[in-house]
């Protein structure tokens, strides 16, 4: 498997920083039937957290959202795949260096012989730039 490139929308809910937020919001999305590709959270340290999923179904969690009357943001990044090779991000980040593009946040998790990362960027052209420059 060759590694590819596609543009992915995140989707970010702020929530309070106590336990059992995180257990509530996944109930609440398999009930709702949605899927997630990657998630991530962080404490911002005011009592607050952000929580970030990737869903596989965009229009989905769209409604979602909208339906329970959360506030979301969105932010498009570049998520790539292949195989889990020694070095495996290491072309891909040296192309982006040789082009001067500067990665602003990556996630990467190999798991069973494969890896997927997932990076932003400053802008949404750039993310389109990636993704082209990766090969989608």
């Amino acid at each position: 498997m060759a590694q590819t490139a596609m543009k992915v929308t995140a989707v970010s809910i702020e929530v309070e920083d106590k336990p059992g937020v995180a257990a509530q919001i996944m109930a609440t999305l398999r009930e709702a039937g949605i899927n997630l590709k990657a998630l991530a959270g962080w404490s911002k340290g005011d009592g607050h957290a952000v929580i970030m999923a990737i869903p596989e179904d965009l229009a989905a969690l769209r409604a979602l959202a909208a339906q329970e009357g959360v506030e979301t943001t969105e932010k498009a990044l570049v998520w790539v795949e292949g195989l889990d090779e020694m070095g495996a991000l290491c072309d891909l980040t040296a192309k982006l260096a040789g082009e001067n593009i500067n990665i602003v946040t990556s996630h990467a998790l190999g798991v069973g012989g494969n890896f997927a990362a997932v990076f932003s960027f400053e802008s949404e052209q750039i993310v389109d730039q990636v993704v082209q420059l990766v090969g989608g």
